[in-house]
C-alpha cells in the first residue's frame, strides 16, 4: 500500500489536486493523510479532518476531529525553515503515534511506498522534509519527496529556506522530484497559474507511480506494481547519489478516426521535453538517468502496430540507461507520454540560481545582523 502525505500549505494543495483527479479504483490502493501547522493549509487538501495532523509550536500533535483543533492549530511557521525543523523535531515521536492512528498498516509495515508532497522553501514543508522522510526511512518504508522551489517573484527568504530544506533532505530521500514555479510564474498573484500546475505535477507523478499498469504488445514493462518498486527506485538514483527528477508529460488527442500508428515517438518525447516542471541543460548529455511510461487507449495498446520499438530507441538515443518502463491503460481515447529526467543536483539549472539567490540573501541578512548589533554596542 502507499501512503500520500501532503505538509504544509503546498503539500496539502498537491494532495487536493492528486485526490480531485483519481477514480475510485486508484484510490483503493493508497492512503492520504494531511500534516500541518494551520487550519487553513489543511483544509486545501479537500481531505476530512479524520486524517489530519496539526502540529503545535511546543511539538504536541492534535487530530483534525479534535475539540478545539481550530482554535489551536493556527499559528503557522511564518515562512522559517529554522522554526519549521524545530517544530517537527519535537513533534518526532509524537508524530509516530499519529501516523500509526490514521494509517491503517503503519505500524504492521504493510505501507510499502510514502510519497510526501511538500513547498522546498516553506516553513512547514520545508521544515518537515527531512524530519518526516526519516522517520518513515526509520520504520523501513521507501520514501519519494515531491517538492517545489519558490519562483522568482517570491520572498526572497524563501530562496534561503530552499537551500537548506535540500542541503537537509536530500539524502534522506529514495527519490526527489522538483518542480520550479518560475516555469509557470507569468503573472504573479493569479492562482489559477499555480493550481493547473499542481495539476499537471500530481498528474505526472499518477501517471509514473499509482496508475494500474496493463500488459501490452511489444512492450517492454519493468512494471512496478503495488507490491514492486524497484524500477522507480532504481531511475531515481545515480549510483548511490540520489538524483533530481524533471518531470514532463505530453497529451495528444486521438479522437476516433486518427490512427497510432501515424505519431512520431521522436515528437512523443521532445514535447514531453518542452514541458518539463524545472529548467535544465540544453540537449541530452546531462540526462543521468530517464523513465518514460505511455497511456493510452485499450484499443489502441492492444494493437500490435504500437511503435514500441522506435519509442525505445528514441530514449536510448538520449541515454543509454532509458528504456520504456510500462503502458497505462486508460478509458480516454489518447496517447500521453510522461517522462522523469534525473540530473546530478548541480547540473539543473534552476538549482543553481537558486543557490545563488539564497547565498545573496543570507549575505545581505548578515549583513543587516552587523548593522543592528554595532547599533546596540554604540549605545
Amino acid at each position: 500500500m502507499y501512503a500520500i502525505i501532503g505538509c504544509g500549505k503546498c503539500g496539502s494543495s498537491l494532495l487536493g489536486a492528486l485526490l480531485a483527479t483519481q477514480t475510485r479504483e486508484l484510490r483503493n490502493l493508497y492512503f492520504p493523510v494531511a500534516v500541518g501547522s494551520t487550519v487553513d493549509d489543511l483544509r486545501r487538501s479537500g481531505t476530512s479532518p479524520g486524517i489530519w495532523l496539526g502540529v503545535t509550536p511546543e511539538g504536541e500533535l492534535m487530530y483534525g476531529r479534535e475539540k478545539g483543533f481550530g482554535e489551536t492549530i493556527k499559528g503557522g511557521i511564518g515562512k522559517d525553515f529554522a522554526k519549521g525543523y524545530d517544530f517537527f523535531q519535537k513533534a518526532r515521536d509524537n508524530l509516530e503515534d499519529g501516523f500509526d492512528e490514521v494509517l491503517p498498516g503503519y505500524s504492521e509495515g504493510k505501507i510499502n511506498l510514502v510519497i510526501l508532497f511538500f513547498s522546498v522553501g516553506g516553513g512547514t514543508g520545508g521544515g518537515s522534509a527531512s524530519v518526516l522522510a526519516q522517520l518513515f526511512k526509520d520504520n523501513g518504508m521507501r520514501v519519494i519527496g515531491v517538492g517545489v522551489l519558490p519562483a522568482e517573484s517570491e520572498d526572497p527568504r524563501m530562496a534561503w529556506n530552499a537551500y537548506c530544506c535540500l542541503r537537509e533532505s536530500l539524502d534522506k530521500f529514495d527519490g526527489l522530484l522538483l518542480a520550479d514555479n518560475n516555469m509557470i510564474d507569468r503573472s504573479p498573484g493569479l492562482d489559477s497559474f499555480y493550481k493547473s500546475f499542481n495539476a499537471y505535477i500530481t498528474g505526472c507523478v499518477s501517471d509514473l507511480i499509482f496508475s494500474s499498469i496493463e500488459a501490452g504488445p511489444g512492450i517492454n514493462h519493468g512494471v512496478m506494481s503495488s507490491s514492486d518498486y524497484q524500477d522507480i527506485f532504481t531511475s531515481l538514483t545515480i549510483g548511490d547519489v540520489v538524483g533530481i527528477g524533471a518531470l514532463g508529460r505530453v497529451t495528444i488527442s486521438m479522437g476516433y478516426f486518427r490512427s497510432i500508428s501515424n505519431l512520431e515517438p521522436v515528437e512523443w518525447v521532445e514535447r514531453a521535453r518542452n514541458h518539463l516542471t524545472l529548467e535544465v541543460p540544453d540537449g541530452f548529455d546531462k540526462i543521468k538517468k530517464l523513465h518514460c511510461i505511455a497511456t493510452m487507449h485499450s484499443s489502441f495498446a492492444k494493437k500490435q502496430n504500437f511503435p514500441s520499438m522506435e519509442l525505445r530507441d528514441v530514449l536510448r538515443s538520449i541515454t543509454p540507461l532509458g528504456a520504456i518502463t510500462g503502458l497505462n491503460v486508460t478509458k480516454k481515447r489518447m496517447l500521453r507520454l510522461t517522462l522523469i529526467l534525473m540530473y546530478n543536483p548541480g547540473d539543473v539549472l534552476s538549482l543553481r540560481r537558486l543557490k545563488e539567490k539564497a547565498e545573496k540573501y543570507k549575505k545581505l541578512e548578515d549583513e543587516e545582523k552587523g548593522l543592528w548589533e554595532s547599533l546596540f554596542e554604540e549605545r
